[in-house]
């Protein structure tokens, strides 16, 4: 998660619409799965699962969403300077 001063930072979450997805659906997805559906590479999909995506191309979030059923909002999330923790 990229942190300027003051101005708070984006967090990705992946992992919980993937988790809500598997729930809806009864069922496991891979990473291959993901990219499969959506042609995401896997590599791009592990950077998103472990919050390490430093931008998201539009594309890509269109991707996600229709694979997710979702919307860019539901994938990604503001948190104020207040909420912040800083990373060491």
């Amino acid at each position: 998660m990229m942190v300027k001063e003051n101005q708070g930072a984006i967090r990705n979450r992946f992992k919980i619409i993937l988790a809500e997805k598997e729930v809806r659906d009864g069922k496991r997805y891979t990473y291959l799965d993901i990219q499969a559906a959506t042609g995401i590479a896997t590599s791009t999909l592990t950077d998103w699962a472990k919050g390490k995506t430093r931008y998201a191309s539009f594309d890509t979030l269109a991707a996600l969403c229709h694979f997710f059923e979702c919307k860019p909002g539901d994938l990604l999330e503001y948190l104020p300077p207040s909420e912040v923790i800083p990373e060491e």
